[in-house]
């Protein structure tokens, strides 16, 4: 049984708080049944109050990619080619000078495996450096072309290796959208706010969308035009919504989780990012806690973003923890301070 201390809670939070350098944040801890629940926020962001999730949209496409398999509307199996026309493939992954564009399937999408380039931190592109600076706005067409004037990390589908790049659910969300042939806001809405009744989540739509603050050190950055449709990272959400959603994720109130058997599969990402592993469109932490028994396995289940942004399940406590931290120039804060408290809980 996991013994929840409030005050520690607090006081962990607060120290990354610190470390974050925001002037506010927010942490929002239940159990699966809400017996437990517990809130530390700082300045005016409540869990209703709504900020951005960044790549904590990726779980929300990988629901519709889900349930589009238990509806067998489609197989992870696939070829992209089933669903994209050869011109938009043509050259989209090169690797060691040979085209694998055609051997791509979705699974290599969903498990990060496709060995695609990411122009987000990749190549002259480099948009996490631009958006520091200005707003602007990049199609999906635009980012296919941007990954195909990038060499590829492996082939696809390379046994042991994983690399994180936007593009594969940026190429999800188009996917989704040629399928179901609904705009993919209008998909999230329909298949996962209506039916769980999250009143304050949605997929950015417009470029002139007025947006909750989110911090780059001291700096508000306010950047629609970049966030507008995008599939990996332009969802907003409140902590409340969040609990919501992550709770029907992990225990089946929009997909049979009977599905996960048939997914557990993880691979390690780029050393950056080690020592969080990637499943199918969710992170897994695996982490070794200190106990009466003596050293356990455990694990935090979920996703984090670029915002400070995260919503993790922690199994073995039978917790859900979700929340911000607001601040993209120390994105990893909000994984350090949940692994800080796993450990100590």
């Amino acid at each position: 049984m996991t013994i929840l201390r409030p005050t520690l809670i607090n006081q962990i939070f607060k120290k990354y708080l610190k470390k974050a350098q925001v002037p506010e944040a927010i942490l929002f801890i239940e159990d699966s049944k809400g017996t437990f629940t517990h809130q530390a926020r700082q300045g005016e962001l409540t869990i209703d109050r709504p900020f951005l999730a960044a790549s904590l949209t990726k779980m929300f496409v990988t629901c519709l990619i889900l349930q589009l398999v238990e509806e067998e509307r489609l197989n992870l199996t696939d070829g992209l080619v089933s669903y994209f026309d050869r011109g938009t493939l043509e050259g989209l992954h090169v690797f060691e000078g040979k085209d694998y564009s055609f051997d791509l399937t979705v699974a290599d999408l969903l498990f990060q495996t496709s060995g695609l380039a990411d122009s987000y931190l990749e190549g002259p592109s480099n948009f996490s450096k631009r958006l520091v600076s200005e707003d602007f706005s990049v199609t999906n067409e635009e980012r296919i072309q941007l990954t195909k004037s990038l060499s590829a990390h492996f082939k696809p589908g390379t046994t042991g290796k994983a690399f994180y790049a936007d593009i594969n659910f940026n190429l999800l969300g188009q996917l989704l959208e040629n399928v179901l042939e609904q705009p993919l806001a209008i998909l999230f809405k329909e298949r996962i706010c209506q039916p769980l009744a999250l009143s304050q989540t949605y997929l950015i739509e417009k470029d002139s969308a007025e947006l909750p603050n989110v911090y780059f050190e001291q700096q508000v950055l306010n950047r629609p035009r970049f966030l507008a449709q995008d599939a990996s990272s332009g969802l907003v959400t409140t902590a409340r919504d969040l609990m919501i959603f992550l709770k029907a994720f992990y225990t089946g109130q929009l997909f049979d989780p009977r599905i996960f058997k048939r997914l557990e599969s993880y691979h390690e990402l780029q050393a950056d990012w080690a020592p969080i592993r990637y499943g199918a469109g969710f992170m897994k932490l695996p982490l070794r806690k200190r106990t009466k028994e003596g050293l356990k396995q455990v694990e935090l289940l979920g996703h984090t973003g670029s915002t400070g942004a995260f919503a993790f399940y922690y199994p073995q406590g039978d917790l859900f923890l979700v929340g911000t931290l607001q601040q993209m120039a120390r994105p990893d804060l909000s994984i350090r301070m949940l692994m800080n408290l796993v450990m100590k809980l």
